[in-house]
């Protein structure tokens, strides 16, 4: 459904799944996030946001940001933990931005977060279709490797064997003949046989 949305759109989205599942202070926030401007400028959404998705880099020295009354506190603090996270989701903006209500870095900001620490987790019932897919793909990969290990098999016997019945025949049919009586053509080809089963390199 999300592929058929705005950018814009699946952003907010994204926000606000996240932001309806965090508490401040002890309760549920329920805080909406409607706009990238002024429902973000105090950074107290950020802080929120930052709490569920970076709860492993924050450290006791960040203090308590659900009690910070001053926003220029909490936005710093906030913009450090972001940087903490690996891969960063710095760079794009600073307290200015946040603060001056800079619409496009702070959606910048959110799109970082969202693709480097979506904090989502992708899910598939057994029974969906992509299963399904992979069992017949790992069945035709398996019946694919199967007729190739035949044929291969098979015709490295055949020439082999053609190898083989030409050399026989081409020896017993010149056996009882005198190399002088043999042709020239004949007498270089059985040369070059016997030189390349003695390991000589024939003349060329």
């Amino acid at each position: 459904m999300t592929v058929e949305l705005p950018e814009d759109v699946v952003l907010q989205l994204w926000v606000k799944f996240h932001l309806r599942r965090s508490t401040r202070g002890g309760f549920g926030y329920r805080r909406k996030v409607y706009n990238y401007k002024d429902d973000c400028r105090d950074g107290v959404s950020y802080g929120v946001l930052m709490k569920r998705l970076g709860a492993h880099v924050i450290t006791e020295a960040d203090g308590n940001m659900d009690e910070e009354i001053d926003p220029q506190v909490r936005i710093d603090t906030m913009m450090d933990q972001a940087g903490r996270l690996e891969p960063p989701a710095t760079a794009f903006n600073t307290r200015g931005h946040i603060l001056g209500n800079d619409t496009f870095l702070n959606a910048a900001f959110l799109s970082r977060l969202m693709c480097t620490h979506s904090g989502l987790k992708m899910e598939q019932a057994e029974d969906a279709p992509i299963f399904a897919l992979k069992e017949k793909y790992e069945e035709i990969k398996a019946r694919w490797e199967k007729a190739r290990a035949q044929v291969s098999t098979h015709a490295h016997s055949h020439i082999k064997c053609t190898r083989t019945s030409s050399a026989r025949a081409h020896r017993s049919a010149f056996h009882s003949i005198p190399l002088d009586r043999l042709p020239a053509n004949t007498r270089f080809r059985s040369f070059r046989w016997r030189s390349l089963r003695t390991g000589r390199r024939g003349c060329r």
